[in-house]
């Protein structure tokens, strides 16, 4: 019983450990989100965001376009606003790979490919959310607020 207790220990003091650090890394985030410099890089990614999922939109033959972060169709449009743009998502991946122990090498390979694949699931979401917002209306804030946010947190 004493050597299952000096495990169980050591296994919660890790877990203690890297929750600590999420929280930092997390908290890092926000209090980045809270300066007014952010404004403008979240602006770029709203915009960034809104080209890549009318590019993908178009290649699916729905004839779209965007302005700054405003993707806009015939009859319906959306802004691609803060949340939208898939910072959060990419925060708790890169925060969670900082917290989590294996050398740098292998953090910044995971952090430079989750962000890629996060970065490329947020514009399919955004693109969804316009098909869906278009086409089926009555499901928009099911699928906005509900079910693709869950995804995305599954997938981070």
């Amino acid at each position: 019983m004493r050597g299952f207790k000096k495990i169980s220990g050591k296994i919660d003091k890790e877990i203690y450990k890297f929750i600590g650090k999420l929280t930092v890394f997390l908290s890092l985030y926000y209090f980045f989100i809270g300066l007014k410099i952010s404004s403008s890089v979240i602006d770029f990614l709203s915009k960034t965001t809104a080209i890549k999922a009318n590019f993908l939109l178009n290649l699916f033959n729905i004839n779209s376009h965007n302005v700054n972060s405003i993707l806009y169709c015939d009859n319906y449009s959306i802004k691609v606003a803060f949340g939208c743009e898939g910072s959060e998502p990419i925060a708790l991946m890169i925060s969670t790979i900082l917290a989590s122990k294996s050398n740098l090498k292998m953090k910044f390979a995971g952090i430079l490919t989750g962000s890629l694949l996060l970065s490329f699931w947020n514009d399919i979401r955004v693109s969804l959310l316009f098909i869906v917002g278009k086409y089926y209306n009555s499901m928009f804030d099911l699928m906005h607020n509900d079910i693709l946010p869950f995804i995305s947190v599954i997938f981070s």
